[in-house]
């Protein structure tokens, strides 16, 4: 054997395996880091926009309507009172005053009511309307019911008003010989309340305001308004949404949502405006805290994994490096770097040492002997069991893990058999798989003191370079608190269903009372208004013209009251289900849906004898109501020109499917979103009753919903804290 050359040097092994590998889990790191921080920026950024914007409309639209009610009921009652000082015999005599005194004893958001006559003097003057003198030429142009800034129609005469407020209710009194106004102080607090009602909890608002303006633009209430600039249309993940946003005199962008204040009497005319401003920076802000975080968090972990697999690569290749140097040391012609000439190198040279009769004390078999030590070390230190078995199955090697996790040491296993370390069914597993490498497999099993486990085992046959067995090596994971929680898990779901079962039960007997209330109380009286108002019709014909016509507008909100308790009775109690089934039900919801759907068409297909089966109560209710929020959906959102229902089944089980020919489901929809809350009630009333609910595309375009119920559905509970076979 030809002897080493002392000062040879060390092959170097390529820059891409000593410097590269190392580094691929941080590479790997940086590259998720980004994509986290591109779907930070680019989904939950421009949702928390979205939200921004709806919020402020919505906060908008509530103010609007709160104060809207409040003005129209203040005109009517102050109309009330006009006419009741029309019919008393005098206008400013008790009567009058009395249904004044009560209007502002009821009323909190007045600050004072006051009849006027025409020249401007007070004739009665309750509340803060005490002390003042009315402009009369203010007054006279005033013809018809009117909502005045207090600036255009009164003044100050010595004593300070008693409380702040807002603008001035008009209506104006003629009778007889008599002229005049009846006038009411809105008061300023009250519209304030309504404000901050609207506007919702402080630390909700993310620096939202809510400012309520004139015709002429002066703010009422709220701070002064931001100065709004152009407006911008931003992008979104919906073709059919867009959010806009405007920019202030700084450039910052806003979501500015405005509301006209709008009266049911066409004669009064408010002239107000409500307007929510949201500074995107404050709504987006909680997703750049959460950019600031993960770019923290990313960083500190790119460096730590970066560090960490550079430190071990090198511990683990250090004693390889010192093999090849060795091997390169003891060849008498340099390597040519060719693929795998290291590995035939060290093939050569033991197989030369063993020719040579070579001894303990050479140092190429003194460098792989000591490596064999440190692979014992490793199979020692590895933090899963590890056991081998001889041909004959007794254990040959049991590593200090598996001591730890069987209960037996290494002394009490060695020379015993699986089946009496590892009571159950491993040694079996084990037979099947002696003659070759086996896929992983799960068994359960005891240990030492008797405690059971889970453990997942990989078996891998051993074998002499001429194919005899030599036995096998057992890789062992302990899997038990796995298992634990797949139960705990497990039972978990069963108590959901077993809760929304519960709660989808409460919501039928809610309905069905709440149904029962409208029908027996409102329903009632809303018939008995209806035959009065048709008893005192012919009082109406002969009123003057503006009576006719409220008349004409009571009778129409009389009818629409009717007609609105009647869909709520439908929508709460779904006609026929109770006493006909669910096919006659989802018949009698179609033919009443196709006049609205037009032009889309609605088709149903009773198959077989589910025309006359009847199924568990629950059952049917859970179906119809999935069905109908099916056909709602296509309705709504599919663009579809068909929708096809099909029921089917009998007493072994129940199917329902709502197909339609439109767009179908886009991915961000198959589980849901904020403001998308139909595919989870239909889930939800899937599970309450055991069903399966599967979406499907439809071939051509469209979606089908499948609901499938059987008896059989309905799963045992299992104990919770044990582990099934």
């Amino acid at each position: 054997m030809p002897l080493a050359t002392p000062n040879a040097p060390s092959p170097r092994r390529p820059l891409s395996l000593r410097l590269l590998l190392p580094l691929l889990p941080a590479l790997a790191t940086v590259l998720v880091l980004l994509v986290v921080l591109w779907a930070n920026d680019s989904l939950v950024t421009r949702d928390l926009a979205r939200r921004a914007h709806f919020r402020a409309e919505q906060t908008a639209s509530v103010y609007a309507d709160q104060v809207e009610r409040v003005l129209t009921r203040r005109m009517a009652e102050l109309e009330l009172v006009a006419r009741v000082a029309s019919a008393a015999p005098s206008p400013q005599g008790e009567a009058t005053r009395e249904a004044m005194a009560y209007l502002q004893a009821h009323a909190p958001s007045l600050a004072g009511v006051a009849l006027i006559g025409s020249d401007g003097q007070p004739l009665i003057a309750l509340g803060d309307t005490a002390g003042l003198v009315w402009r009369t030429e203010r007054l006279r142009p005033i013809t018809a019911p009117q909502l005045m800034p207090p600036e255009a129609l009164i003044r100050q005469t010595g004593a300070a008003r008693a409380s702040p407020w807002l603008a001035a209710l008009t209506v104006p009194l003629k009778t007889g010989a008599f002229e005049g106004h009846l006038v009411s102080l809105l008061r300023s607090a009250y519209f304030d309340e309504l404000r901050e009602f609207a506007l919702g909890d402080v630390a909700a608002r993310r620096e939202m305001e809510l400012v309520l303006r004139a015709r002429d633009g002066t703010v009422l209430l709220g701070p002064p308004a931001m100065t709004v600039g152009i407006g911008l249309s931003a992008d979104s993940m919906d073709d059919a949404e867009t959010v806009t946003v405007f920019l202030d005199a700084q450039g910052e962008e806003l979501a500015v949502a405005s509301r006209q204040v709008q009266s049911h009497d066409s004669t009064f005319k408010p002239g107000w405006e409500t307007q929510a401003i949201q500074p995107m920076t404050a709504a987006t802000r909680p997703a750049l805290r959460l950019q600031e975080s993960l770019l923290l968090w990313g960083l500190l972990a790119i460096a730590l994994i970066g560090g960490a697999g550079m430190w071990l690569s090198r511990r683990l290749a250090r004693p390889y490096d010192e093999l090849l140097d060795a091997v390169a040391r003891r060849q008498p012609m340099p390597l040519d770097g060719a693929p795998g000439a290291y590995l035939r190198a060290v093939s050569q040279a033991l197989q030369q040492l063993d020719s040579a009769g070579g001894s303990v004390s050479d140092p190429l078999l003194a460098r792989v002997l000591h490596d064999a030590q440190r692979l014992q070390t490793v199979l020692d230190q590895l933090p899963s069991p590890v056991y081998l078995l001889d041909a004959q199955g007794a254990v040959t090697y049991w590593n200090q893990q598996a001591e730890a996790v069987f209960g037996w040491s290494a002394k009490e296993a060695l020379g015993q058999t699986v089946q009496k370390l590892l009571p159950g069914d491993v040694h079996a597993h084990g037979e099947a798989s002696a003659q070759g490498d086996a896929p992983p497999f799960e068994a359960r099993t005891r240990n030492r003191r008797g405690e059971e486990l889970w453990c997942e085992w990989r078996l891998l046959a051993l074998s002499d370079p001429t194919g005899q067995g030599l036995g096998q090596m057992a890789l062992v994971r302990d899997i038990s608190d796995r298992m634990r929680a797949e139960a705990a898990l497990a039972q978990h779901q069963i108590e959901l269903s077993e809760l929304t079962q519960r709660l989808l039960q409460q919501e039928q007997q809610t309905s069905r009372r709440m149904a029962q209330t409208l029908h027996d109380q409102l329903g009632q009286t809303l018939s008995a208004i209806r035959l009065t108002f048709d008893a005192l019709r012919p009082l109406w014909r002969s009123a003057e013209e503006r009576q006719q016509t409220r008349a004409q507008s009571l009778d129409k909100m009389i009818g629409q009251a009717n007609a609105e308790v009647r869909q709520a009775l439908v929508e709460l109690r779904p006609p026929l289900l109770e006493d006909e089934g669910l096919a006659m039900a989802l018949e009698n919801d179609i033919n009443l849906r196709q006049p609205e759907a037009e032009p889309v068409a609605l088709q149903l297909e009773v198959a077989g004898g589910a025309a006359t089966q009847r199924w568990p109560a629950n059952v049917e209710y859970a179906a119809f109501m999935v069905a109908r929020e099916a056909v709602g959906n296509a309705l709504l959102h599919a663009d579809a020109s068909l929708v096809q229902i099909r029921l089917s089944g009998g007493a072994g089980g129940l199917q329902l499917n709502v197909a339609d020919n439109g767009i179908g489901l886009p991915a961000d929809l198959a589980f849901g979103r904020p403001g998308h809350l139909g595919l989870v009630g239909m889930r939800e009333r899937a599970l309450a009753i055991g069903a399966r609910l599967e979406f499907q595309p439809v071939a051509g375009g469209g979606l089908n919903i499948s609901l499938r119920w059987a008896p059989s559905a309905i799963r045992a509970s299992t104990p919770t804290g044990t582990l099934a076979p």
